[in-house]
């Protein structure tokens, strides 16, 4: 009845009846309905909590149809232990629960637990699907279905592990296979109405190179099913592999659908999709409260995640609309980071904290600008510049707050600090940032003309190298090699403009974005100075069969090494610029739109002749 791990954690089952005989119930195999006590002993030998801060467990409950919820029981102390209950949700298929304090997750008291059955005690429908993110997938995948044939989500979500691991000919004929199947039970069955049949029908054939036949598929789940985990599913690999050959969010015949469904069912699985809330967000026809349903209902299922906060007074901001509950919100946001809290979420490192913290003050300082309260606009402006500073998202935030603090310091008639950072977007070669425009932003009395002309009188080309960069020396020392194996140390391309762009086949943003890149060697066909190198983790072979579909005009190159380590950032895609002196010009981490126009205008500006 007892389970322990090096920290004398105890999970056991206790009977929900009075009735109930101890010798019914098995503790190894947990069923719904069921409560699990779970304990946490703090003097035990390589305890990683201590006890002085309050002590709760995590504990995930994943679903037959796929979904999740999360649960946060607190810890009592019962004598020597602390302890919780946690009841086992109706339909739950597996749990994970882990121990945490404010300061960090005690990893190594980390269970994992598929859910049973209550009477036989054999493993319930998708019990073992969240172990199929192994390395061992196909044995689950055939365990899984051998007991519950007809479980096609399962089909669903080993299709796509598939398509990630088996990138190639091989791959694909697997899928085609496995298609084949679901296309005869789709035929053959009763009813084609069936949520996972449709999702594992259009996962199949947009992993198979079939977008349309994927699209009828989704838009009938949609239809059929639009509360449905499934069809979430569905939409989410139907638009990642959209997004991979566009570049853009969900296709307009998709977006009404999804729109009705948005403004119908808040606590549907798909409205609780991020992809599916930037999608609508600029859509004035959809009310703000429309938009606070969803976060209610997303709120409720305890799957609002740190990265989300923000979403609803970012939607405030933009369409100037209820800014004393958006003021709420992002103080209760700034609290949630400052108290250690989202650390209750788990996995969040001090990069992503550093990152989101950062955007809150960034949130409060557009908030405060568009009501008017330029000091409180600076005064957020500034600390979330100094946040940023010196960090490897420098390069991507450090123009959005500047432009905030650029126009509040304007506002505020503080006209010397306003162009003098103006003048950094201005040397960044930001979009936006034109000597004509800066001229009509400066126009409005004498004092503000007079900044300007001086401002302008003052510019001067930014030089061709960049003397106080970042040292590169750490990234020119790296080997890396060809896809035919031979080693290429990035040094070799030293005395150019190296151009680095860290990808992988899975990342869909990198994908997108080589249509972009492959312009922009273009334009510099002419230069023998720069060079463009894409550096990944991906094996050869399945970027050999990748490359002769996606021709990328980059020199691409394979590390064996850890990209995060080496390279500064675990985000991917990332642009690392040298400088010809060995510093870096500029760094840029994960998707932007203006990705071609930043990248151009500084190489340009680097480059002999530029």
């Amino acid at each position: 009845m007892v389970r322990t791990s090096a920290v004398a954690l105890i999970v056991c089952l206790l009977p929900l009846l009075a009735t109930a005989q101890p010798g019914n119930r098995d503790a190894r195999k947990p069923a719904a309905g069921e409560t699990m006590r779970f304990s946490y002993n703090t003097g035990a030998p390589g305890a990683e909590l201590n006890g002085h801060n309050k002590l709760f467990i995590r504990v995930t409950s994943y679903f037959q149809d796929g979904s999740l919820r999360t649960y946060h029981p607190r810890l009592r102390r019962v004598q020597k232990l602390f302890v919780a209950y946690f009841r086992i949700p109706k339909d739950a298929a597996s749990l994970q629960a882990v121990f945490y304090d404010r300061t960090k997750d005690a990893r190594r008291s980390a269970t994992e637990s598929p859910v049973y059955t209550r009477d036989t005690r054999v493993p319930v429908r998708g019990a073992f699907l969240q172990t199929l993110y192994t390395d061992k997938p196909d044995s689950i995948f055939l365990r899984e279905i051998v007991r519950y044939t007809n479980n096609f989500l399962a089909y669903a979500k080993y299709i796509n592990i598939v398509s990630m691991i088996r990138p190639d000919s091989s791959g694909q004929l697997q899928i085609a296979g496995l298609r084949r199947r679901l296309e005869y039970y789709y035929r053959h069955s009763r009813t084609t109405s069936n949520a996972g049949l449709l999702t594992a029908l259009c996962i199949a054939a947009v992993k198979n190179g079939d977008p349309l036949a994927g699209k009828e598929y989704l838009t009938k789940a949609l239809n059929d099913f639009p509360t449905s985990a499934e069809s979430d599913f569905a939409f989410s690999i139907y638009n990642y592999e959209h997004y991979k050959a566009s570049g853009r969010g969900p296709g307009e015949d998709i977006l009404p659908l999804i729109k009705r469904i948005f403004m119908k069912y808040p606590a549907a699985e798909i409205s609780r999709d991020p992809d599916v809330w930037n999608a609508l967000k600029d859509d004035l026809s959809i009310p703000v409260e429309a938009f606070e349903k969803v976060r209610r209902a997303t709120c409720r299922t305890g799957t609002l995640h740190y990265y989300d906060l923000n979403r609803l007074p970012e939607l405030y901001i933009a369409r100037r609309k209820k800014t004393d509950r958006c003021r709420v919100l992002l103080r209760q946001e700034l609290a949630y980071f400052r108290s250690g809290s989202v650390y209750r979420e788990g996995g969040v490192t001090p990069g992503e904290y550093q990152l989101y913290l950062s955007l809150t003050r960034l949130d409060l300082a557009r908030l405060a600008l568009a009501q008017k309260d330029y000091r409180q606009s600076v005064a957020q402006a500034s600390m979330a510049m100094h946040m940023i500073n010196g960090t490897s998202i420098e390069g991507n935030f450090k123009r959005l707050i500047l432009s905030v603090r650029a126009e509040a310091y304007r506002l505020s008639r503080d006209y010397q600090r306003s162009i003098e950072d103006y003048r950094v977007l201005y040397n960044a070669a930001a979009p936006s940032i034109k000597l004509d425009s800066l001229r009509l932003l400066f126009s409005a009395d004498a004092a503000a003309k007079r900044t300007f002309e001086l401002f302008a009188a003052s510019l001067k080309k930014r030089a061709t190298t960049n003397q106080g960069g970042e040292s590169a020396v750490h990234i020119l020392d790296l080997l890396t090699s060809s896809i035919g194996g031979v080693p290429v140390r990035i040094g070799d391309f030293k005395d150019k403009i190296i151009v680095i762009n860290l990808w992988s086949i899975s990342c869909a943003p990198c994908v997108a974005e080589i249509s972009q890149l492959n312009n922009l060697v273009n334009s510099f066909n002419d230069k023998t100075d720069v060079v463009f190198l894409g550096i990944t983790t991906d094996g050869a072979e399945h970027l050999r069969y990748f490359l002769n579909r996606h021709p990328f005009s980059y020199t691409i190159l394979r590390y064996d090494g850890d990209l995060g380590k080496s390279f500064g950032t675990n985000v991917l895609p990332a642009h690392i610029v040298i400088g010809k002196n060995g510093a870096v010009l500029d760094r840029s981490i994960g998707a932007r739109e203006d990705l071609g126009t930043y990248l151009y205008q500084l190489i340009k500006d680097n480059t002999d002749g530029g």
